[in-house]
């Protein structure tokens, strides 16, 4: 048995809500993640799922700060309500 067999079969059992966040770098953005993010909401449902990510600059790998990221995740057409900045992803 997975890990993630034992974590649905909990889900399933419990009344409890799940909340996903889908945390990282997102240096850029890019439709990979977006991916992600809908197969995660089509799972856990819409309301369950967020993206985490910093204002964190370092360059030249983390060139883009939180503003420029969640105009890259907004454009990309995920929901500004669903995107949360935070000090450590």
């Amino acid at each position: 048995m997975f890990i993630a067999n034992l974590f649905e079969n909990y889900v399933a059992e419990s009344a409890q809500r799940v909340v996903v966040l889908y945390p990282g770098r997102f240096q850029p953005f890019h439709l990979g993640h977006k991916e992600v993010f809908l197969a995660l909401q089509a799972k856990f449902g819409r309301d369950n799922v967020f993206i985490a990510t910093s204002n964190k600059t370092e360059l030249p790998k983390s060139p883009f700060n939180f503003s420029d990221k969640f105009q890259f995740m907004t454009a990309a057409g995920i929901p500004a309500d669903r995107i949360l900045e935070v000090s450590s992803p």
